[in-house]
């Protein structure tokens, strides 16, 4: 999921907001990006497919990378990407912040005060999402060259 954040007071005056972490300040500064997505997987044994978090079968490509005990990950499809960096861009230019992108999916102490594009991964270990099934080095380069199919 990406989260635009900024350090800075919000510049559209808002009364509400998400509760997707546990700080409202994150919650108040963030704009949140959900992205649809299995997230994490396990073969079913003796079977033709996979099955994620919630016991949904899945049977096509898989990612694998090894990632916070995680192994198997849905793939996120070249739509998404673009789709995300996309919007992301008008979001930045709208809101005016800044356009810059972490690139990964693992912690950063103080990236509360990171202002630009973060993944919830960023927040906390316990978060998977984004999953290091999304492809951060082209998304960057989206975000970067504003060039869209």
């Amino acid at each position: 999921m990406p989260v635009l954040s900024t350090n800075v007071p919000p510049k559209v005056p808002t009364t509400t907001y998400s509760n997707v972490f546990e700080d409202s300040n994150i919650n108040r500064n963030s704009i949140i990006i959900s992205l649809e997505n299995l997230g994490w997987l396990e073969k079913k044994p003796l079977t033709n497919y996979h099955i994620n978090w919630k016991g949904s079968i899945y049977k096509q490509e898989v990612y694998e990378k090894k990632w916070r005990d995680y192994f198997l990950w849905e793939p996120y499809t070249e739509a998404q990407m673009l789709s995300t960096a996309e919007l992301c861009i008008k979001i930045v230019n709208k809101h005016n912040i800044e356009k810059k992108s972490v690139g990964h999916n693992t912690l950063i102490n103080g990236i509360e005060n990171h202002g630009g594009i973060v993944s919830r991964s960023n927040y906390n270990n316990d978060f998977t999402d984004v999953s290091p099934a999304f492809n951060f080095d082209r998304f960057v380069n989206y975000i970067k060259n504003e060039q869209f199919v």
